[in-house]
């Protein structure tokens, strides 16, 4: 898969608000990019400008996070 600069510049600038909203790494922010960017791109596109684009894969994150904690929370109360 080949990078024109206007898809990588975008891809950049998604990072690194994903690593000031949530105030953590670059790498960790990258991490989160990495494994949400494909499900976010086939629904949306690049249409959302930068912020929003984050901003859904930030949500996506929050939600999948919560669900697991939810998940642990539960297996721990079964006999």
């Amino acid at each position: 898969m080949s990078l024109t600069i206007g898809n990588k510049l975008y891809r950049t600038a998604v990072i690194q608000h994903i690593q000031s909203v949530k105030e953590i790494s670059e790498i960790e922010a990258i991490k989160i990019f990495l494994r949400y960017y494909q499900h976010v791109k086939r629904h949306w596109g690049h249409g959302p400008n930068v912020e929003d684009f984050a901003e859904k894969i930030i949500k996506l994150d929050e939600l999948v996070n919560k669900l697991k904690r939810e998940q642990t929370k539960d297996s721990s109360l079964s006999p």
